[in-house]
């Protein structure tokens, strides 16, 4: 009677671990139980700066977009197009021609917990001609 009861409650405590083991992944970050990192959609906004208005690109597994990922090369009447700039302070150029090769940044969800990839905000450079 003991060795059943043991098998027993040996079984229900290996099924309880496996319930758990099969649940979402979690990880420990400053104290808090947090999902891992899984959100992987982000925005790349244009800011043409007078120059003409170009889409915002959805970036994500899911979702659709041109075979054609370069970025854009815009014209502005009496301007040269100097490149995109990470900063409306044109001092971190993006010296890329692809929109796979921009640096993608990493931030913390509203609860301080999941994480998220951070939108990229592109700046146009105009100088006069």
């Amino acid at each position: 009677m003991k060795k059943s009861v043991i098998i027993a409650v040996v079984l229900i405590a290996c099924i309880v671990l496996l319930l758990v083991v099969n649940k979402k992944e979690k990880k420990k970050d400053n104290d808090l139980e947090c999902d891992v990192f899984q959100n992987n959609k982000y925005s790349i906004i244009f800011h043409s700066n007078g120059g003409p208005e170009i889409e915002t690109v959805e970036i994500c597994d899911d979702c659709s977009r041109s075979e054609d990922n370069s970025l854009p090369v815009i014209a502005r009447k009496d301007y040269d197009f100097e490149g995109w700039y990470y900063d409306s302070s044109f001092l971190m150029k993006a010296n890329v021609k692809t929109i796979d090769e921009l640096n993608i940044s990493i931030e913390r969800d509203n609860d301080g917990c999941d994480y998220k990839y951070k939108d990229i905000n592109l700046y146009a450079l105009w100088t006069k001609k």
